[in-house]
């Protein structure tokens, strides 16, 4: 336990030494805060903030002077009811964590990441829900895929249109962040239609963080994140959270590579360097996971290595040809069934009711056995169904036509 605190305190001062108030920040609320220097301190305004607590939404300007007070920004506002606190303290990529009360409210936490906000690379691990019913995802960026335990790992969440990229939302959207064995920040974000992505973090409180992230009309998101122990690595894990994916699609497969101890628990011991396929990744130090993305432009499959202390380990991705490919091929197959029945047995009904299954069959078999998991699942089953029936009649059609002719 000493040596943990001992940890968090080091790396806190490190940040505290390099902290840099001034400029203009985006919240995890969608608030635009900006922060100048001033006589007495720094200036904090937001003209137009917005704190969503749990049973309500505050709308209360921010103007106040702020004073740094060894690494903690903070000030005092008069609001009505009393006194509103706010209190910022620096954390990882130079991201801020502020905390602000409010009369008669519980305590509301956020992170400030300043603007423009960047765009994750090759590093970050991008993990997403499963599409709703639009083809929409909620999204997940963590350009840390761990912290030390008490620490926090920053992330980006957003939402995702049907072609797997970034979209706007056409009206303010919550996402509410659960954590099992750690805390969220915030418990609640919120995307508008002027701010797409906005900053979070987690704080792992174990060794696996369990998180989810709702929202309405979307489908949940759960992943975790490593909370990591002073000790000694002696291997490293690869985990793919979505070991299959289509391939050609513009989206990657994630692959998580973690440093553990003997004992399996993820450990941290300053900067280590571990060979991912070949290719050097460093783990830095009060981390111990990194992260890469991979993709394919063909259907196949992929070995990740990682190598490190000597031992390898291996995990296998799978990229599987486009849906709409196997949506087509499901379908070819009830219309051939539909036809052939139909024609030969001239059945209206029987033939339909046949094609359709044999392409149903079909496709949950494709789904079963090499996905598990297809977003266009729902609206490609209809696809098949529609075609296959359309076969079955086809088939009845042709049959009544040729024995018309045929006398």
């Amino acid at each position: 336990m000493a040596k943990r605190w001992f940890a968090a305190a080091v790396f806190t001062a490190s940040l505290f030494a390099q902290t840099d108030w001034e400029g203009v920040w985006v919240d995890s609320q969608s608030n635009r805060v900006e922060i100048t220097a001033a006589k007495g301190g720094f200036s904090i305004k937001c003209p137009q903030c917005q704190f969503e607590a749990a049973d309500r939404i505050y709308d209360i300007p921010l103007v106040l002077t702020a004073t740094d007070a060894n690494g903690r920004l903070g000030g005092v506002q008069a609001v009505s009811g009393g006194s509103l606190l706010w209190n910022a303290t620096p954390g990882p990529r130079g991201w801020l964590r502020v905390r602000v009360e409010i009369p008669g409210a519980n305590s509301i936490e956020s992170v400030l990441a300043r603007e423009p906000l960047g765009r994750a690379d090759s590093t970050a691990l991008r993990l997403e829900s499963e599409p709703g019913k639009d083809g929409r995802r909620i999204v997940a960026e963590l350009l840390e895929a761990s912290a030390s335990i008490g620490n926090w790992a920053p992330i980006y969440l957003y939402i995702a249109g049907p072609d797997g990229r970034e979209a706007a939302v056409d009206k303010e959207t919550t996402l509410d962040v659960k954590a099992e064995s750690g805390d969220p920040v915030p418990i609640a974000a919120r995307l508008t239609p002027q701010v797409a992505r906005v900053p979070a973090a987690i704080v792992p409180g174990a060794a696996a963080t369990t998180v989810t992230v709702t929202a309405a009309d979307l489908r949940p998101l759960r992943f975790s994140v490593a909370g990591c122990e002073p000790g000694t690595p002696v291997r490293a894990v690869l985990s793919a959270p979505v070991p299959r994916m289509e391939a050609g699609s513009g989206r990657s497969a994630p692959v998580r590579v973690t440093l553990t101890d003997a004992a399996g628990n993820p450990v941290t011991a300053g900067a280590q360097a571990i060979s991912l396929d070949g290719a050097k990744v460093e783990v830095p130090a009060g981390q111990c996971a990194a992260a890469r993305m991979i993709s394919a432009a063909q259907p196949g499959t992929a070995s990740v290595v990682a190598s490190f202390g000597g031992r390898f380990e291996t995990v296998r991705l799978s990229f599987l040809p486009p849906f709409r490919l196997a949506i087509g091929l499901t379908a070819a197959i009830g219309l051939l069934a539909g036809l052939a029945l139909g024609f030969r047995t001239q059945a209206w009904i029987k033939a339909p009711l046949f094609a359709v299954l044999t392409a149903l069959a079909v496709s949950f078999a494709y789904v079963d056995w090499l996905t598990r998991s297809v977003p266009a699942l729902p609206v490609g089953l209809v696809a098949v169904s529609i075609v296959a029936l359309l076969g079955g009649l086809a088939g009845a059609a042709l049959s009544v036509w040729d024995k018309i002719v045929s006398k």
